[in-house]
């Protein structure tokens, strides 16, 4: 694996934001940028923490992983612990799959795999209904339009649930066996992982021991065909973003 670097300093160089403080006086306080270096290519960014510190409060942090509180602002739950953990797995899941970067496209890879894994995989299934049957016509057309008739931003099966509770009829036995399969499979993303949990982080989570270990109450026949969806869904997601890479 090629080498990947990441450090977040205090550009002082910016105009800082001035504050009073009423023990302390006036502070300056600098934003936190990324560098990042991968490949030969060297790029800098805003922190997506937003904070902004005085040189000490930063300087401390270096030291402790602790900002100097009434010196320090912009916390919104979003740490630089997690940050550097959402870039550096992304640079990796692009180191072990070759994809071909420069400065400019390595950022819109950060950016898509940063985002959350179950939409992305929600988005990727979404995108294979839509490929799959552009051409079809006739009782398949129909089929699809019914599934496409319910709100599949959420999930499918949610969507059936709450009809059967509500109007006492039951509409999965309508859903091929295939795709109810799709669907259990997102839902099981969906109940094991936190919804903002990147899709960077989920590839690098272990979640094969992971779904094995919800699924044991079934037959491993259902959860390696559970696995097999999963890992469809992961690679056509990543085929995705090699493509928008490329047009960039």
């Amino acid at each position: 694996m090629k080498k990947i670097t990441v450090t977040f300093y205090l550009d002082s160089r910016l105009k800082p934001t001035t504050i009073e403080n009423n023990k302390k006086g006036k502070l300056e306080l600098y934003p936190i940028y990324v560098k990042i270096i991968y490949d030969k290519n060297a790029i800098y960014i805003r922190s997506r923490t937003w904070i902004e510190a005085t040189a000490n409060s930063f300087e401390q942090y270096l030291i402790t992983n602790t900002f100097i509180e009434d010196e320090t602002f912009g916390f919104i739950g979003y740490t630089l612990k997690m940050e550097y953990l959402d870039i550096y797995n992304s640079i990796k899941l692009i180191d072990e799959f070759k994809i071909k970067t420069n400065r400019k496209t390595l950022l819109v890879g950060i950016s898509k795999l940063t985002q959350s894994a179950y939409y992305s995989l929600l988005k990727t299934l979404q995108e294979r209904y839509i490929i799959e049957t552009a051409m079809l016509t006739g009782e398949e057309k129909k089929y699809f339009d019914f599934i496409f008739s319910f709100n599949i931003i959420k999930n499918l099966l949610e969507d059936i649930a709450k009809i059967e509770d509500f109007a006492k009829v039951d509409l999965l036995p309508l859903i091929k066996d295939n795709d109810v399969l799709k669907w259990e499979t997102l839902k099981l993303v969906k109940d094991l992982y936190p919804i903002e949990m990147t899709f960077a982080n989920f590839y690098y989570s272990g979640f094969t021991a992971k779904i094995n270990a919800a699924n044991s109450k079934n037959t491993v026949e259902n959860f390696e065909k559970i696995l097999e969806v999963l890992k469809d869904l992961i690679n056509y997601f990543i085929e995705s973003v090699q493509n928008d890479i490329k047009e960039y």
